[in-house]
């Protein structure tokens, strides 16, 4: 009986133990994809926050934001597929992030285009705020912060694409020593 006990203790310290292995693998390969899931994540909200605020001024600029938040949906479905699988089986295609970045910081750029040079038509993003000196300058802040945050990720994902990111080779050399 109490060898039977002493075995079953030992199944279950393996099995433990290879829980334990398995979810530290897990963490690795969402830990490759951690900035760009931040990143996306706060596309997201400001294009969310963005399209509250169309909804003032209802007119042909709402489709943007939308579309925007679309490409933000699909790319968080395509990283999270990819952060699931093995880092040596995965194909590291990422377009739909790349182009969701990329969409990001070329609209990001002609906003911050528009509000600086082009005053009287900047109502037309923003429908809520009057453009004071005080408004432009925060909003022009914020649009270089998120065309700069757009620009990091895009080279994020570039790197990850040719697997040179930082977090590729750890992820793989542990695989390997798991046998898988």
């Amino acid at each position: 009986m109490k060898r039977q006990h002493l075995q079953q203790a030992r199944q279950l310290s393996e099995r433990e133990q290879k829980n334990r292995i398995n979810m530290q693998l897990q963490n690795m390969r969402y830990r490759r994809f951690m900035m760009l899931r931040y990143c996306l994540a706060i596309f997201f909200f400001s294009n969310v926050s963005w399209l509250i605020m169309q909804t003032a001024q209802a007119n042909a600029l709402m489709i943007v934001p939308i579309f925007l938040l679309l490409l933000n949906i699909g790319a968080l479905v395509v990283m999270q597929r990819r952060a699931s699988q093995p880092t040596s089986s995965t194909s590291q295609n990422l377009f739909l992030v790349r182009l969701s970045l990329i969409a990001q910081a070329a609209i990001g750029i002609v906003w911050l285009f528009t509000l600086l040079f082009l005053k009287q038509e900047a109502g037309i993003w923003i429908p809520i705020f009057t453009l004071t000196p005080a408004v432009q300058h925060v909003l022009s802040g914020l649009l270089l912060f998120l065309v700069g945050y757009a620009a990091i990720g895009i080279g994020k994902v570039l790197r990850m694409e040719q697997k040179q990111d930082r977090w590729y080779q750890p992820v793989k050399q542990f695989e390997q020593q798991l046998g898988g």
